[in-house]
């Protein structure tokens, strides 16, 4: 079970959770991490984050992995996704398309769709 915890403060919103996370292994069982990061910042000039619960992994890369190359995409740091990178214009809606679009159609869909 994960716990998120957002409070809006007068400077903002500061979001908490805990640390535990699922991994599976090699032999079908699983491995309960005590030490996760389940917010990420999506970018470093915006106030752009994402929190995780269940499975700390996509395939063989860990969600933490996951969103850091999300983050290069949307600061305009990946040479293959350029026109991922967020301007001032940007959408809650957009950020949402795009991460589902990397984490979903890309990467989870290939695991479970034959």
């Amino acid at each position: 079970m994960t716990v998120v915890i957002a409070v809006k403060v007068f400077d903002g919103i500061v979001v908490a959770s805990d640390s535990a996370t699922t991994l599976p292994l090699v032999n079908g069982s699983y491995q309960v991490y005590n030490s996760a990061n389940k917010i990420f910042h999506l970018h470093r000039q915006y106030p752009v984050l994402a929190a995780t619960w269940g499975l700390g992994s996509i395939g063989s890369a860990s969600i933490a992995t996951l969103a850091k190359d999300l983050r290069r995409r949307f600061m305009g740091k990946d040479p293959t996704h350029l026109d991922w990178a967020l301007t001032d214009n940007y959408t809650v809606e957009s950020v949402t398309d795009r991460l589902l679009e990397m984490m979903y159609a890309e990467l989870y869909s290939k695991l479970v769709t034959p």
